[in-house]
């Protein structure tokens, strides 16, 4: 799944025009979210966020993986 993530937004150059971005950035990929994300791979990433004492989350892909990811966001909260 990460692969054809990573291939099909390479592909259309998003990936690669924020990873230009934040290239003075220190930043993480995390590429382990479905299309209509299950619960536990939401809390995983919540968990990744944790132990990474990230503080910043940007999703770039369709609508489910956004929604997770504002899922995502506030559990890490907690």
């Amino acid at each position: 799944m990460d692969y054809l993530w990573r291939r099909k937004h390479q592909k259309n150059s998003v990936f690669e025009q924020v990873s230009d971005s934040l290239k003075d950035y220190k930043w993480f990929q995390f590429s382990g979210i479905e299309s209509n994300p299950r619960f536990e791979t939401c809390m995983c990433t919540v968990e990744v966020i944790k132990q990474k004492y990230i503080n910043y989350v940007l999703a770039i892909v369709e609508s489910s993986v956004i929604d997770a990811t504002k899922f995502v966001v506030d559990a890490a909260c907690f």
